[in-house]
């Protein structure tokens, strides 16, 4: 029976560094420090992670939730006017019905925000882009019937007293996944990325009409919405002034896309006339490095859970290791054989010496001695044997599972520790 073990010593040396605390995305969930005057606001955030029918959006109900945290514990947004819609959530009227009850509850002067996360594709006719919902199927008609378009939303909340309206939508119309593969066949392309009867509204795109939006690279979150979340906590305010602008979050994330290796070109815009609405003020937090998290998740070492390579097996390999147990067994049994018989040999020889005066005792006596001394003599010889036999059988058996079998070790060297790891 093969008895593996496994022994990982993956953190030998490990020594922390500002390098390695930089090594990872920020998590943009926890309390952010802006100024909380979103009062008068309300807002929509909508993640789909999970399409019934259409590929999925990994990390969309995360970011969703990051959002939601910023608006109601940074922003200050009362809770009762931040919907949060996840997945089933998501269907085309829960999503216009939410649009429409924030629209309702926003106060003058107030902002009314719509934050998309999921997919997005072109309308039947090509003239606007839509909102998937979490139940459209995988052909144009039921995109069509089963999503939201541009310009319902801008319907849905027309009624209110809102100043502005601010839509993030990573999400692009193009119809394709985050691989770059049609979500749906049948679609026609987006005759152009615009806004129809944007009133008020400015939209932030995670990129234009024949793009694709995807995710970070080593984060299974969609990138877009997580950089302008981020931007918003500081990460883009550009010039220092403690805000942060709709041109100044969407030109923080394009720059940022711009120098990750995403295998795509994205290129986030703002669409609508208000590219100068202040979205965060009094903002403070500093931007990630981003080298230094693209030279962390280049390293070697980012992979420590990476196992050894198991060995190939050479054929036979079972069969000698029978044969070599079976040599050692035999030999060390045969010892153990010889020494019993020996030994009683001797107790014989012990008795045939009190034969006294029996007829024939002196030539017993002899007989027995000799029997004895050759016996002790066999014995000698025989562990002897037994014992080198056994050793070598042994070291045969360690040599070949050596040679045979998985032994191997690894040196992880990352930026900031060193690892050992290896297998027997």
């Amino acid at each position: 029976m093969k008895v593996r073990l496994a022994t990982v010593l993956a953190s030998a040396l490990f020594v922390s560094s500002p390098a390695l605390a930089a090594a990872a995305w920020p998590d943009v969930g926890t309390p952010a420090t802006t100024q909380r005057d979103g009062d008068r606001d309300a807002a929509v955030v909508i993640g789909v992670e999970h399409y019934f029918a259409v590929p999925g959006v990994p990390g969309a109900a995360r970011n969703a939730t990051d959002w939601y945290r910023f608006l109601v514990d940074g922003r200050g947004l009362p809770v009762e006017r931040v919907h949060l819609l996840r997945d089933a959530q998501a269907a085309r009227e829960g999503i216009l019905e939410k649009i429409e009850q924030a629209s309702k509850q926003v106060e003058a002067g107030g902002t009314l925000w719509v934050v998309f996360i999921g997919h997005g594709a072109p309308a039947k006719d090509g003239s606007e882009g839509m909102f998937v919902g979490v139940d459209a199927q995988q052909t144009a008609t039921s995109l069509d019937a089963r999503s939201v378009k541009q310009s319902e939303v801008a319907a849905a909340a027309a009624h209110g007293k809102q100043g502005e309206i601010l839509a993030v939508v990573d999400a692009c119309f193009s119809g394709r996944g985050s691989k770059g593969d049609a979500i749906a066949s049948g679609l026609q392309p987006l005759v152009a990325v615009r806004a129809p009867s944007l009133t008020r509204m400015t939209m932030l795109s995670a990129g234009s009409a024949n793009e694709f939006a995807g995710a970070l690279p080593n984060e299974d979150r969609p990138a877009f919405s997580y950089l302008v979340l981020g931007a918003l906590r500081g990460w883009g305010d550009a010039n220092h002034d403690g805000v942060v602008s709709a041109k100044e979050a969407v030109d923080y994330a394009r720059k940022t896309l711009a120098v990750l290796p995403i295998g795509r070109t994205q290129t986030p815009e703002v669409v609508g006339a208000n590219a100068g609405f202040v979205l965060a003020r009094n903002v403070a937090e500093e931007p990630p490095n981003v080298g230094n998290i693209l030279a962390w998740n280049a390293s070697p070492a980012s992979s420590y859970a990476t196992p050894a390579p198991e060995a190939p097996r050479s054929p036979g390999f079972g069969w000698k290791l029978a044969g070599y147990s079976t040599l050692s067994l035999t030999a060390v049994a045969g010892s153990l054989a010889v020494y019993k018989h020996t030994v009683a040999i001797d107790k014989q020889a012990e008795a045939d010496q009190d034969c006294g005066a029996v007829p024939g005792c002196a030539d017993r006596r002899r007989a027995a001695n000799d029997e004895a001394e050759g016996a002790r003599t066999g014995r000698r010889g025989f562990i002897i044997i037994g014992s080198v036999l056994g050793v070598t059988s042994a070291f045969l058996l360690w040599k070949g599972y050596s040679a045979e079998g998985s032994v191997s070790a690894q040196v992880l060297v990352g930026p900031d520790s060193i690892g050992i790891a290896g297998s027997f």
